[in-house]
């Protein structure tokens, strides 16, 4: 009987493994880029499971769990904004779903739930207007600016 009641308490001590879905799709174009299954437990970050995927395949890019600035040399800083007007532009990014939501937190403060879940990054933008910031990450495969369409 002590035996089992040990067991159990170990048990729920041991992290499971499971797997998590990682996808970044291409800036400009219908295909992805990265399209693997992790093995990783419930409770990393969404930045953490990234971070891993995008090392362990070698994919070039800037970033860290808080964040991704640039995958396969997408533009950053200051060549990250299309200055459209003196009253309009666009600030390019790494936005990320998961599960087909788009949080309103960092990476590395979105956790892994279930084997199921799907993390699904896209370089989108934010649309300043008028004074106004009128929409935040769009995906940039519905304008596909040259300036960064010609460099993928």
């Amino acid at each position: 009987m002590l035996r089992i009641v040990l067991f159990i308490v170990t048990a729920s001590f041991v992290p499971c493994a499971h797997a998590a879905q990682v996808r970044v799709q291409n800036p400009c174009a219908e295909n992805t880029w990265l399209n693997v299954t992790l093995s990783t437990e419930i409770g990393r970050s969404v930045g953490s499971v990234t971070v891993e995927a995008l090392t362990n395949l070698g994919v070039p890019f800037q970033g860290s769990e808080q964040g991704i600035h640039s995958i396969r040399n997408t533009v950053t800083g200051d060549d990250a904004l299309e200055v459209i007007s003196d009253r309009e532009m666009r600030a390019y990014g790494w936005c990320y779903r998961l599960n087909g939501v788009e949080p309103d937190l960092f990476p590395d403060q979105v956790f892994v739930q279930s084997d199921a879940d799907v993390i699904d990054w896209f370089f989108g933008f934010a649309h300043y207007k008028d004074g106004n910031w009128v929409t935040y990450c769009t995906p940039t495969q519905t304008i596909r600016p040259a300036y960064i369409c010609s460099r993928n």
